[in-house]
């Protein structure tokens, strides 16, 4: 596994590497919590796929073309943040696409397995037991809040980007 780092491309910008930066996403809440009269608490979630929320956050003179985006663009941003799924002796298909080399298959004890990958299809080459795959996903962002911040003669600036999936 060689993954390089947050990547943020789309919106009419050349696609932008950082390594220097920070990603935070949060689950979208599609339900709400309600209690019974017996005081249990229950989540009136919709089943389906989650769609995140993330942040992203960085500083010095590499930074996002802010000049280029505009509230509302939609980007693809490549996640440091790595997602998990679980298969049960047979390959998963992935939720979302992942970055490129960011996928990694661990068995029930944490040892690396090797795989086959045919597009989203993640494949254990030794079937017949459990096992986990993380990678990190290329989320479809649109941009809601775009924030960049400097201090007079700041040769540092800092930046904020954050949006949801579609």
């Amino acid at each position: 596994m060689s993954y390089g780092g947050l990547k943020i491309e789309g919106a009419g910008m050349p696609p932008l590497f950082l390594k220097t930066c920070t990603q935070k996403l949060e689950v979208i809440a599609d339900g709400s919590w309600h209690r019974t009269v017996n005081g249990t608490l229950l989540c009136t979630r919709v089943l389906g796929a989650k769609k995140y929320r993330t942040t992203c956050t960085g500083e010095g003179p590499a930074q996002p073309g802010m000049d280029r985006l505009n509230l509302g663009d939609h980007v693809h941003i490549h996640s440091v943040q790595r997602l998990w799924q679980q298969g049960q002796f047979e390959g998963v298909t992935l939720e979302r696409r992942p970055a490129p080399g960011s996928i990694v298959v661990l068995d029930e004890k944490g040892g690396v397995l090797a795989f086959d990958q045919v597009e989203l299809m993640v494949i254990p080459r030794f079937l017949g037991r459990p096992f986990y795959v993380g990678y990190c996903p290329i989320l479809e962002i649109c941009l809601t809040e775009i924030r960049f911040e400097s201090q007079q003669g700041e040769l540092n600036p800092q930046w904020f980007i954050m949006g949801e999936e579609r």
